[in-house]
């Protein structure tokens, strides 16, 4: 199912704090687009797991919303992405990017 994250996961999520957050963070950590030769393994796999974790609620809307941006838009860095998350205009199409009104 899309929605799964593995059992042993949301373990080290709620009993584990300090292992969580090392995890997280290589969770969120923004797309690899920085040159032509660089290719990301697994980001939709990992897109799909941080959507879950978010319906589960051990993830923020900003923090999905911020990984989101990072693969759709790539070359802003995190300064520009938050300030994108900031802006009330913006809605989602049915496939997950954002348009403005």
């Amino acid at each position: 199912p899309k929605d799964e994250v593995p059992p042993q996961l949301l373990r080290v999520a709620r009993f584990f704090r300090w292992r969580w957050e090392p995890m997280r963070r290589a969770l969120l950590r923004p797309c690899l687009m920085d040159d032509e030769s660089s290719v990301e393994v697994g980001s939709v796999y990992r897109l799909r797991l941080v959507r879950a974790l978010h319906l589960r609620g051990l993830l923020g809307t900003a923090e999905l919303d911020g990984l989101e941006a990072s693969f759709t838009n790539p070359e802003t860095d995190d300064n520009e992405s938050t300030s994108e998350l900031s802006d009330s205009s913006q809605h989602r199409h049915a496939d997950g990017t954002r348009k403005r009104k």
